[in-house]
């Protein structure tokens, strides 16, 4: 059996395909910054989220839970249909930990290389 020259080999293959699309960055809507989490906290979608995310971790606790991962609980919202921007996710367990003393033990947190 001979071997199909390179060309065909390639094909049909991400080197066919169009270029993407371009035009103007999608702004997010929520900013990846610290001023940015606030302005979130206090929408009323970010105090929809923060009140579930926080029932849920302190259920978490009541249930017995040993660790509970801020990211987890992100992702949990999400599958809810819920936004809530990836970079959020430490200040959400800082806030967490100091609304709810209890939590922590249980909330995962980990050394960041910047403060804030």
């Amino acid at each position: 059996m001979s071997t199909p020259p390179r060309q065909e080999l390639l094909a049909g293959t991400l080197f066919d395909i169009p270029d993407p699309p371009t035009g103007p960055a999608k702004m997010p809507s929520q900013p990846n910054t610290f001023a940015g989490y606030l302005a979130w906290r206090r929408s009323d979608a970010g105090l929809k989220v923060w009140r579930a995310i926080e029932d849920e971790a302190l259920r978490r606790l009541a249930h017995g839970d040993r660790r509970v991962s801020p990211k987890g609980l992100v992702e949990w919202i999400r599958a809810a249909g819920n936004e809530i921007n990836n970079t959020h996710t430490a200040w959400l367990a800082d806030d967490l930990c100091r609304r709810h003393p209890e939590l922590i033990d249980v909330i995962e947190r980990r050394a960041r290389r910047k403060h804030g």
